[in-house]
């Protein structure tokens, strides 16, 4: 990413602790994430494909999703999206070290020993190109660790095509095979590898005027990790598909690289060559932005302990203003996310369309979350300097609760007399559970941990609360009357949040402090994951369908 100093004054030790570190994080955080984006990418079968009813549509989607787990418990289905782990270790760490540590000793190379050269050819930009010059030559031998990777994505499309075999009998069934679509994933990766360090370095230099790319802070390398990540993931994303459908073949089912390109043009048209580029841009590209933030709070931090010295966090410290910003930002985006929805009930007069089971365990929800945040400020008086829990979270959370009462409201009020809102017999069972087992906290425990149980009960609601109005939606096939823009303010404040962790955790000194609000770190992810399930709902699979609200109504009433 081309945020060290270029002097070479980081030790290789600390760079290779410092990135390593990184690639545990990310695998710990997204691997489940990046099983799913293979599946989708690998699949020539279209989920809610024209002329497929909702329960064929979901049913594709469940099984490329779970492949064998399709029709297991929901715990079964998680667990099926952990395949292959320890190759994804292997590769995920081994490749976050590599590209790290090498792009940064071939770009300390580079300007020891041809500054001279790139500042002829490129002028002004020349610390720019160096940067995706380097990473550009790092990028293509990460073809070394392509027998990991080969063996990752085959155990994350094709669990069945490993399942019993060693490492040592895996190799030799597969052979040179590993090594299959080595010249594609080289060519995927010299423009992807340049486009992530020269977006960063581009970032840094026209966006903030460094020319001292060491001297950057962490908010201005966390601001340049998201231009670098999100122009490599659209820049390889159609050989990425092409790299991901050779390496998922088996060896007596090999094809080449031509051969799936021609067919994918044939069958599949231009537009599969960019399979999974919203999730990935929504998913995939935080988690880049993840590994890279880090790594470059980590490698200094490391390098400083190796050589005994105090670390000075003076480029790595965020003014408070910056955090501040940030939350209420995302305050604010939240807060308004409300609005949409009951304006629209508003104006259309009724609330067709709006799931009631979402709608009340919404309300449990923040409930639950206002207990929590308004709790934990005034039992802890040192929570807000900390990070942990901020006044805006808790001005959030109270305001949300009454928004959502709000909405609950208009769902009596809205709806026809001769059928009032009636929740389904799951929701209404967990959120009875729910309230049992929070009145048993605060009768049971201390009020620190009735808190973290209203914390706990907080995240679950939100793990679940949004399945029904995403069924809702499918079984309709139209998203008409669900305000989407409620949806889009969500995915803001969603990366806004993430971003106010980060920035604490960089101010703090230690990234451990990203985990100690884990409800927050948890909502974020949650939102997220689902906004990318809404969006796709509304611009794609439902684009082309328009529900008369009005014949809705009357039909419901």
């Amino acid at each position: 990413m081309g945020h060290s100093s270029g002097k070479g004054d980081e030790s290789l030790t600390a760079r290779l602790l410092g990135s390593g570190l990184s690639g545990i994080l990310e695998l710990v955080c997204f691997h489940p994430v990046d099983t799913i984006a293979k599946r989708l990418m690998n699949s020539t079968q279209k989920p809610f494909a024209s002329g497929q009813s909702t329960s064929e549509g979901l049913s594709v989607l469940n099984k490329v999703i779970f492949k064998d787990a399709a029709d297991k418990g929901t715990f079964s289905k998680y667990k099926s999206l952990f395949p292959g782990l320890g190759f994804a270790a292997g590769y995920k760490i081994a490749q976050r070290m590599y590209k790290f540590t090498g792009q940064r000793h071939v770009k300390d190379y580079m300007n020891n020993n041809h500054a001279s050269t790139f500042k002829t050819l490129f002028g002004d930009n020349w610390k720019t190109m160096m940067h995706a010059t380097a990473g550009s030559i790092v990028g293509v031998g990460e073809i070394v660790l392509l027998p990991l990777d080969a063996l990752k994505i085959k155990m994350q499309i094709n669990p069945t095509l490993l399942q019993g075999k060693g490492l040592v009998q895996v190799i030799t069934q597969e052979g040179w095979g590993l090594y299959r679509g080595a010249s594609w994933t080289a060519a995927r990766n010299a423009p992807g590898s340049f486009a992530l360090f020269g977006g960063s370095a581009f970032v840094k230099e026209n966006v903030f005027g460094l020319k001292d790319y060491s001297q950057a802070t962490f908010f201005q390398n966390f601001c340049a990790s998201i231009g670098g990540a999100f122009a490599s993931i659209t820049v390889s994303s159609p050989l990425d598909v092409i790299k991901t459908r050779i390496q998922a073949k088996s060896a007596d089912k090999a094809e080449g690289g031509w051969t799936i390109l021609s067919r994918m043009v044939k069958n599949e048209g231009f537009g599969s060559f960019f399979k999974g580029l919203v999730p990935k841009l929504l998913v995939v590209g935080p988690k880049l932005v993840f590994s890279f933030t880090i790594a470059d709070m980590a490698i200094p931090m490391i390098s400083a302990a190796i050589d005994g010295k105090k670390q000075s966090r003076k480029n790595l410290m965020v003014p408070a203003a910056v955090s501040l910003a940030l939350g209420w930002g995302y305050f604010a985006a939240w807060s308004v996310s409300f609005y949409p929805q009951l304006i629209l009930n508003w104006r259309l007069g009724h609330v067709v369309g709006l799931s009631p089971d979402f709608t009340w365990l919404n309300v449990l929800g923040f409930t639950c979350y206002s207990i929590f945040t308004v709790g934990t400020l005034l039992a802890d008086t040192g929570a807000d300097d900390s990070g942990v829990v901020r006044v805006n979270d808790a001005v959030f959370a109270v305001h949300a609760l009454v928004a959502s009462a709000a909405t609950a409201a208009q769902l009596v009020m809205l709806s026809p007399r001769a059928a009032p809102p009636k929740l389904s017999p799951a929701p209404r069972a967990a959120i009875t559970f729910a309230v049992a087992l929070l009145a048993l906290a605060f009768l049971a425990l201390p009020l620190r941990a009735a808190f973290q149980v209203a914390a706990a009960i907080k995240v679950a609601v939100s793990a679940s609360k949004y399945i029904p109005q995403l069924l809702l939606n499918a079984a309709r096939k139209s998203t008409t009357g669900w305000a989407i823009e409620n949806i889009l303010l969500d995915a803001i404040g969603g990366f806004l949040s993430f971003a106010q962790l980060f920035v604490d955790a960089s101010n703090a000194g230690t990234i451990w402090l990203v985990f100690d609000n884990p409800a927050k770190l948890l909502l974020g992810l949650l939102a997220m994951g689902f906004d990318i399930l809404f969006i796709l709902q509304h611009y794609v699979w439902y684009k082309d369908s328009y529900a008369v609200l009005e014949d809705d109504a009357h039909a419901e009433s």
